[in-house]
């Protein structure tokens, strides 16, 4: 009897285990959507350093597209046509796998899509000219660097750089994509909601580089390693009424966050330093020993590139210095303001500012000396202001200019670690020889960067305030389509 009741316990326990096992997995393959699909495949795949979703038919509605009859013509046909086979309604979701190359192009980008009805996304990839080979489950079909394939209610797009086995890759993608899903900051990712998402794992990003960073001795490597383990940098982007918003957020260790530049809440005390009226204008609190420290830790290499290119003059200065030279010179404050953007015979008034350490005083010499060289009187030559605690730049008419006064737009301009602000209704864009284009940057009110310890935001304001900005720019673009083919 003891036995009996021991094997039972026995096999409870394994089904309970098993039980555990299995819905921890998720569902098999044959259930999943691409959302779970792709975030199995992140978890499988150490190579993928870039991901994310992005909602095409979100977007193509905020463009309203079909308001106009002509651009309902042609991209509506096309959308049509995708909508039958496949569920525009969700995100399509984006891997982008190492190594990258010199232009920034991932070795290889996977694509997931809901299928809605396979007979029909049969049928769209047939009117397209792919004639698909089945095999097991999946049908497949390669073109040169592109190879499609469906199975069960997913349809994977693979797109690789170099020549491969469109089939063989499939089969290896599939078998990630039915693994285990991911957990963490990179399943937080991925649930996120927004017109675009996407992701950039720092600890795989440096693991598959194939940059200066795999030159250090084998401490450093380690150490960089722990330093930036479980880092990952978020960005959503968002198409609303009146406005596009691009937001960024940090989602690093302390201990990474520890060695970067970031230098937030310093008050208007950089703003005081400015004067004049301005359309444009940025600003920087940076931390200057942490970068200086981080690069020669880190990047040694591109400190000694940076010091090479230096002045000559300038170099023997720094290292008359001593250690940390930059960090001793500068104090971490820059900000410069301008009334206008420089055109064919015109200047436009500015003002700059750069911010001293404790040794920095003799950067206001040198600058005073190199612009006297290089103006000779000319009437044109800014006047430099210099004291211990920084050097002043400004043009000769902003020199009695008053106080300079952030918008009312831009209220935290100069406080955190980085700012910047352009107001596009201040400028004459009639002056400048736009492209086509280029001639959108009529349609924006003005817009603000900020940038925290936390994270960035980009903020950009249409003149149109009642409509989503992806609207606006769409019928600016389709106008001057439709304009330049007479229709």
């Amino acid at each position: 009897m003891k036995n009996r009741i021991l094997s039972l316990s026995l096999c409870l326990f394994l089904v309970g285990n098993l039980l555990l096992i299995q819905s921890c997995s998720g569902p098999s393959l044959k259930d999943r959507n691409a959302a779970q699909a792709h975030s199995a495949l992140l978890n499988a795949d150490k190579n993928i350093a870039a991901f994310g979703h992005i909602t095409v038919l979100d977007i193509l509605n905020k463009m309203n597209y079909q308001s106009n009859p002509k651009t309902d013509v042609l991209i509506g046909g096309i959308v049509d046509q995708w909508k039958a086979g496949i569920d525009l309604s969700k995100p399509f979701y984006v891997s982008a796998s190492a190594p990258f190359a010199a232009d920034g192009s991932p070795e290889t980008i996977q694509i997931i899509l809901d299928v809605k009805d396979a007979k029909k996304m049969d049928d769209v990839l047939a009117e397209m000219g792919y004639s698909m080979e089945k095999e097991g489950e999946m049908k497949y079909f390669q073109d040169n660097d592109v190879t499609f394939g469906m199975i069960h209610k997913l349809l994977v797009v693979i797109i690789k750089r170099n020549e491969y086995d469109g089939k063989k890759e499939l089969v290896a993608t599939i078998e990630k994509m039915s693994g285990d899903l991911s957990e963490g900051k990179t399943q937080n990712i991925i649930d996120s909601k927004a017109d675009i998402v996407a992701g950039v794992n720092f600890e795989r990003l440096f693991a598959t580089s194939n940059t200066s960073l795999n030159n250090l001795n084998e401490a450093k490597k380690k150490e960089l390693e722990e330093t930036i383990a479980d880092c990952f940098l978020q960005t959503s982007i968002q198409f609303e009424t009146g406005q596009l918003s691009i937001e960024n957020k940090h989602l690093f260790s302390d201990k990474f966050q520890n060695r970067l530049f970031f230098k937030d809440n310093n008050g208007n005390a950089l703003v005081q330093k400015l004067k004049g009226k301005s359309c444009m204008a940025a600003a920087a609190n940076l931390n200057v020993k942490n970068i200086e420290s981080f690069m020669q830790d880190y990047l040694p290499e591109f400190y000694k590139s940076i010091m090479n290119q230096l002045p000559e003059e300038v170099g023997f200065g720094l290292m008359a210095i001593g250690e940390n030279p930059f960090s001793q010179l500068f104090s971490g404050q820059f900000a410069y303001t301008v009334d206008g953007l420089p055109s064919e015979g015109k200047i436009p008034n500015y003002c700059a500012y750069v911010g001293f350490s404790n040794k920095g005083e003799i950067m206001g010499e040198f600058a005073k000396s190199s612009m006297n060289s290089t103006f000779n009187k000319n009437p044109l030559a800014p006047t430099i202001t210099s004291t211990k605690k920084g050097m002043s730049i400004c043009s000769k008419n902003c020199i009695d200019c008053s106080a300079f006064v952030a918008p009312s737009f831009a209220p935290q301009f100069g406080q955190n670690t980085a700012s910047f602000f352009l107001d596009f209704k201040q400028i004459n864009w009639d002056e400048y020889p736009l492209q086509d284009a280029q001639q959108v940057v009529k349609t924006f009110n003005y817009v603000t960067v900020e940038a925290t310890k936390t994270g960035s935001k980009v903020l950009l304001k249409s003149k149109e305030t009642n409509k989503n900005i992806l609207k606006s720019m769409f019928d600016f673009y389709a106008d001057m389509a439709m304009d330049k083919i007479g229709m």
